[in-house]
């Protein structure tokens, strides 16, 4: 990580996608609709999968295609 002037550049984050169905239950739970503990079942039942975001030109350098096919080839 590099940073500059307090401002962080970053060159790759990874952390949990957005999940629409898990929006969905922190905002049931937010306006009344489901309690804690209902929240906290449903929640259970969801896999979490990370994304990977790369931002810089030198972070996406680091990629290499191990298997498949390269767009343009």
């Amino acid at each position: 990580m590099i940073v500059k002037n307090a401002t962080m550049i970053v060159n790759m984050v990874v952390g949990p996608i957005a999940y629409d169905a898990l929006a969905l239950l922190f905002r049931s739970f937010s306006n009344g609709l489901i309690d804690i503990d209902t929240l906290v079942k449903d929640m259970k039942f969801k896999k979490f999968t990370n994304q990977y975001s790369f931002h810089t030109v030198k972070a996406i350098g680091h990629l290499k295609v191990i298997g498949g096919s390269v767009y343009g080839d």
